[in-house]
């Protein structure tokens, strides 16, 4: 595999009962597609998270969500030109004409949390 994937102890994430063992990364405008044998799992983002950071592995997070581990040097991005999917983020709330201000507050928390993420 040209990527290198497999010859590193991985972990991975395992949602409804499915372990991803399949990650994907961008190259050029194509997604290349890798099989990935995992030394470890877990149905915990948290604990992949702590993993990760012990040195237990190479896992494949949001960045949203390791954005300050990687920089405080906590964490290191291996491949960080080659990004995987995209993900979408919505904030789902009822339809009505006032938007209560709680609901206000939590989007413009969340958007603030990320701004410096996605901005680069």
């Amino acid at each position: 595999m040209a990527l290198g994937i497999s010859r590193h102890d991985c972990i991975k994430l395992i949602r409804s009962g499915n372990g991803e063992d399949r990650w994907f990364f961008s190259e050029g405008k194509a997604v290349r597609e890798c099989v990935v044998t995992a030394r470890l799992s877990t149905n915990c983002s948290d604990v992949l998270h702590e993993w990760a950071s012990a040195g237990r592995g190479i896992a494949q997070k949001a960045l949203w969500d390791i954005h300050e581990d990687l920089l405080a040097g906590r964490l290191i991005a291996l491949m960080p030109d080659r990004f995987c999917m995209e993900l979408d983020l919505y904030v789902t709330y009822p339809s009505s004409r006032r938007l209560p201000a709680r609901t206000h507050m939590l989007i413009d928390f969340i958007a603030d949390r990320l701004a410096p993420v996605t901005a680069g």
